[in-house]
């Protein structure tokens, strides 16, 4: 607490005009499935999920796979921006079917869960 008091204190910093690429890309997402970013998107992250995975059985570190897909992720964003930015139209798609399949899981435990 203390240090978000000493925080609000601070000004805000001039924001600086930028001419980065990612700013400019816009969405394409137009209410269509973008069926091959999606399935793209997919492939991407399981791999990124497997390679965690191997990486941190490999060098035994216990709990280390999300910090593991989290450094090759960024790593990934860092080298390749336009290749990862482009799969971010599949992300809405992949984000509802998430959404949907999260709460018909949360409608559905509560429903048989209560007692009467």
């Amino acid at each position: 607490m203390v240090l978000f008091a000493l925080a609000s204190k601070i000004p805000p910093e001039a924001a600086a005009p930028t001419t980065d690429d990612a700013m400019d890309m816009e969405s394409d997402y137009e209410g269509n499935l973008p069926v091959l970013q999606t399935a793209t998107a997919l492939a991407t992250s399981f791999l990124i999920c497997k390679a965690a995975t191997y990486l941190t059985k490999l060098y035994g570190i216990q709990g280390g796979t999300l910090p593991g897909v989290t450094a090759i992720v960024v790593i990934l964003a860092t080298l390749l921006p336009k290749q990862i930015g482009s799969l971010g139209s599949a992300s809405h798609t992949v984000a509802l079917i998430l959404l949907q399949v999260k709460l018909c899981k949360f409608f559905c435990f509560t429903l048989f869960m209560v007692k009467y």
